[in-house]
């Protein structure tokens, strides 16, 4: 259902990306941040599903500095090898990268967030940026009181995966 393409970071790297486009007119645009895992079927299948629900979902490839298109299952090896990409993590870098996937999405309406492990790392670090919207961890945004979830103001709102049919 979905298409690689490349998007370009503030400091002009270039980085592989997953995008899935819904058949209609797109509700919002929702950046999906992988695990350690890269953009592999798992990241794929959730931008896929979230396309089914009318929204335009892209992956930004995070490891992309690192080794270019990485992607791994999940037996004990896969997981020994993908753990060298956090050991000492360029959390500016994996920021550079999510807004150029936010960029990406600004044409589609309003852009939310969501992150698995990893990535919830990335949403948390965000949301104390200075990035284009309020990022904020789908589990951060749930308790806090002003979480964007509660602002139809908020150019932003950050979900999880159970309320993405609420993101309007």
């Amino acid at each position: 259902m979905g298409k690689h393409f490349t998007l370009t970071a503030s400091d002009s790297h270039q980085l592989g990306a997953y995008r899935a486009d819904p058949a209609g007119p797109s509700k919002g645009g929702v950046v999906v941040i992988q695990e350690i895992f890269g953009v592999n079927h798992h990241i794929r299948a959730v931008c896929d599903r979230l396309a089914q629900e009318g929204y335009t979902a892209v992956a930004p490839a995070l490891f992309d500095r690192a080794e270019k298109g990485f992607e791994c299952g999940y037996t004990p090896d896969e997981i020994a090898n993908a753990r060298k990409f956090v050991a000492n993590p360029n959390w500016d870098a994996m920021l550079k990268d999510t807004q150029a996937a936010i960029n990406e999405l600004k044409n589609d309406g309003p852009v939310a967030i969501i992150g698995f492990c990893m990535g919830g790392s990335i949403a948390f670090l965000g949301r104390r940026g200075s990035m284009g919207c309020p990022l904020r961890s789908p589990t951060m945004a749930a308790r806090s009181p002003s979480s964007p979830m509660r602002s139809r103001r908020s150019r932003c709102r950050c979900i999880s995966a159970r309320r993405i049919r609420a993101f309007r």
